[in-house]
């Protein structure tokens, strides 16, 4: 994507941000440090709050990507899961997510598979991801494992990373993270596109505080008709990640210290 196309989305993301962002409820908003120069996270957008995001999901562009990847039509009913990790509404309405790498002040993505959080059966979903910033090795490459959607979910726990909860259990050091290939550089509207059973991570965002080189991104999540979420497994793996929320230090994660300040009034951004 590009030219007037790639502009326009960019200036709804920041309008959004500026605008909707700051009234928005915790459960789909991710900041470290309570203001939009760290915001690191939004989703569930709301027809009433900015039209043309909540639209995107239904794109000509990405529904043709979706459906001939997919092999068959996308499912495409209002999500019906509510949840404080935006990777949860694998079934349903294909709508937009946002991410941002702030320089210098946010972690490497864990390595982890998208269905690890979906549970769907047949793994029949995908992920179209969008750069909506010039992207290199110092301010977060991405890096996925080629042939493991083939291999099924692997066993995941907490990694206390914003945004990131679970990550897999065996990486550092085996053939698995040996067969790890980076992307490369990616220009703004450059997309990839991955199955929900890849294995994938990002590197952290080097670059100087005060460079402005944040590493900003949209994606939209689509799965096949086929694609049944294990309601049974979804709500086991949400009581142990309340569990793992609720064992963190207070303010760790960023998501304990939110959940205090709403529950007294005083939430902000």
């Amino acid at each position: 994507m590009s030219g007037a196309e790639l502009a326009h989305l960019r200036e709804s993301v920041q309008d959004y941000v500026a605008n909707v962002v700051p009234g928005k409820d915790r459960a789909s908003v991710f900041t470290p440090e309570d203001d939009l120069e760290t915001l690191q996270y939004f989703a569930s957008v709301q027809q009433a709050e900015h039209e043309y995001l909540y639209d995107y999901g239904n794109h000509p562009r990405w529904r043709h990507v979706a459906a001939a990847c997919l092999g068959e039509p996308f499912a495409a009913e209002e999500a019906t899961t509510s949840s404080g990790e935006g990777k949860l509404a694998g079934k349903g309405r294909p709508s937009i997510q946002y991410f941002n790498k702030v320089p210098s002040r946010s972690l490497p993505t864990p390595a982890h598979q998208d269905n690890f959080y979906f549970k769907l059966s047949p793994p029949n979903c995908l992920t179209v991801w969008m750069a909506l910033d010039p992207i290199d090795g110092s301010n977060g490459l991405l890096n996925y494992v080629p042939g493991s959607h083939l291999e099924g979910v692997q066993p995941h726990s907490g990694s206390n990373v914003l945004g990131f909860s679970q990550s897999l259990i065996e990486w550092e050091g085996t053939d698995v993270q040996a067969r790890e290939v980076a992307v490369g550089s990616l220009q703004p509207g450059d997309c990839i596109v991955h199955h929900c059973n890849a294995i994938h991570r990002a590197d952290a965002n080097d670059s100087p505080p005060d460079s402005g080189r944040h590493r900003r991104s949209v994606a939209v999540v689509y799965s096949g008709e086929s694609a049944m979420q294990d309601k049974v497994a979804l709500q086991e793996y949400l009581d142990d990640h309340d569990k793992q929320v609720a064992a963190r230090p207070e303010g760790q994660g960023g998501r304990v210290g939110w959940v205090k300040e709403k529950e007294s009034g005083q939430a902000k951004l």
